[in-house]
């Protein structure tokens, strides 16, 4: 349901972005701490399917209430669970795909687990973003940023982001962005409208 002057109220189910990753890369930091709580400091305790996160943002003077979805591995790779995990994306009006930079078995798993069920989410529509998370734990042979920005062209992910959820740097950017990119396919979901691969993807460079 949009709200006034286009807003989406916060009992509209049908807005929803999946953020998609390995276990332990900070996901759930990036999201407790962007939906306003603080940077989790217990031990990390890995969900077995995925967590929800209710976030709002003013996107363009209004204010977008949007559902974030923290899928973890098991959900993707499981063959059980794999038909959940690509109805969940078919269901979502965008897609954050993140990494830990200082953990290069998570960057090369973007391709290796996430890469096909990406390209499923993209083929329907959906606007994929990539991050890589826990920027302020960069350290020898961490993933560089020109390798991240290879590996979102070759997925074709619209941008890509260094987020420090722990120093609290682009997390606001990030979590923009992505709202951002599903607005568009939030207002024609809404209108029932099909797929348009040549619908623009509005960010803020």
């Amino acid at each position: 349901m949009l709200g006034k002057n286009g807003s989406v109220s916060p009992d509209d189910g049908r807005k929803k972005i999946v953020v998609a990753g390995n276990a332990g890369v900070g996901k759930t930091s990036l999201l407790t701490t962007a939906s306003g709580g603080k940077f989790p400091e217990t031990k990390y305790l890995p969900a077995v399917f995925s967590r929800d996160y209710a976030i709002s943002r003013t996107i363009d003077g209004d204010q977008a209430w949007v559902t974030f979805v923290d899928m973890d591995p098991p959900v993707a790779s499981l063959p059980s669970t794999r038909k959940t995990a690509l109805q969940d994306g078919m269901n979502a009006h965008a897609v954050l795909i993140c990494f830990a930079v200082g953990d290069r078995k998570s960057f090369s798993d973007v391709q290796d687990t996430w890469a096909e069920l990406v390209k499923v989410w993209k083929d329907s529509g959906l606007p994929v973003l990539l991050a890589g998370l826990k920027a302020d734990a960069r350290g020898e042979g961490a993933v560089t940023r020109e390798e991240a920005n290879a590996l979102a062209e070759s997925i074709g992910a619209a941008q890509y982001f260094e987020v420090s959820a722990k120093a609290g740097e682009g997390v606001s950017e990030v979590i923009e962005q992505i709202i951002r990119a599903a607005i568009p396919i939030l207002d024609r979901k809404a209108r029932g409208g099909k797929p348009d691969q040549k619908e623009k993807i509005c960010l803020v460079m």
